[in-house]
């Protein structure tokens, strides 16, 4: 018998139908409990331990497509094939913020996260306090986040940011266990001992689903003559929008604008249609596509129109 389809494990978020609430994930409601792996690297321990419990089911997110290949061809090997096995490529906090339910996780494991050892760098740092109140809301009471790291200055951060977000915190010492990548990269480098943090959810914090806002649409007069137009880029602040492309059909009178949006932990490509009508041009999402309706994507067609809008001489 063949294995399943070499891409299937893979979860494309910009394809799913449902919402948090109905479940992003349907087949974890199969099985006896559902567990994450935040960054599961070349997917070592997240295939070991799916084809261990096959009566649980794993989300590993990563955003490194080499290493999401990797483990795809990992799953592909195992002996048996574990069926039991999501990958979504994302940033951790925006899998959480905006597809796992309150209450819907048992485990939540990471094992040597980058410590971003630099200050100016800290920012970029996982299990800052506010992440950690938003796993404490997508665990089921009584559920663990297991962290393990080898440096001890961003263990003892770690450990500060824990307070008074809901966790019963145990830390100790632990030897080589886990063999992975980065495992094994330390204890050839003469590393032996490896800090260990298991923090368990004992009050639950209140932290919300993003569910965004509607999209907006636009409309300017018919003064706009598209064919020369030139959009430029928006550079600053929290969100940067980039230009990509400008196609316009003179036969159907109908131009889009390709855009890619950058915000803090998320990058999206949007596509904005610029169709003629009776009253005017219409500046909307083009159809065809899903997105996380963020701040930015809000703001990437409103600058659409903007700049439209200044280019035919009307208040933008």
């Amino acid at each position: 018998m063949s294995s399943p389809a070499f891409l299937s494990p893979l979860f494309v978020y910009d394809q799913q139908k449902t919402t948090p609430e109905q479940g992003f994930f349907p087949r974890a409601q199969l099985f006896d409990g559902v567990d994450v792996e935040i960054g599961f690297g070349l997917g070592e321990f997240l295939v070991r331990q799916a084809c261990a419990h096959s009566n649980r089911y794993f989300i590993g997110v990563e955003q490194i497509w080499e290493r999401i290949y990797k483990t795809l061809k990992r799953i592909q090997r195992a002996q048996p094939y574990p069926n039991n096995i999501s990958l979504v490529a994302l940033d951790a906090t925006v899998l959480f913020e905006w597809l796992i339910a309150p209450r819907t996780i048992d485990r939540i494991y990471c094992l040597f996260p980058c410590p971003w050892p630099k200050k100016k760098h800290i920012k970029h740092r996982l299990f800052s306090r506010n992440f950690l109140k938003l796993l404490n809301n997508r665990l089921r009471l009584n559920g663990t986040i297991q962290l393990v790291t080898d440096d001890e200055a961003y263990f003892q951060w770690v450990r500060e940011e824990t307070k008074e977000v809901g966790f019963e915190v145990e830390t100790r010492m632990v030897g080589p266990r886990f063999a992975t990548k980065f495992e094994r990269k330390w204890t050839c480098a003469g590393q032996e001992m490896f800090f260990e943090m298991v923090m368990t959810k004992r009050d639950h914090q209140e932290v919300a689903i993003k569910k965004g806002e509607p999209v907006k649409a636009y409309t300017i007069d018919k003064r706009f003559n598209p064919q020369g137009m030139t959009f430029r880029d928006v550079v600053g602040g929290e969100i940067t929008l980039v230009f990509k492309q400008w196609l316009f059909d003179a036969r159907y009178q109908r131009g889009e604008a390709l855009i890619l949006v950058a915000e803090p932990g998320m990058e999206q490509y949007v596509r904005v249609a610029v169709i003629k009508k009776e009253e005017g041009w219409r500046i909307c999402r083009a159809r065809g596509q899903r997105f996380f309706p963020t701040d930015g994507v809000a703001r990437a067609i409103e600058e659409v129109y903007r700049q439209i809008a200044t280019e035919a001489g009307q208040e933008g």
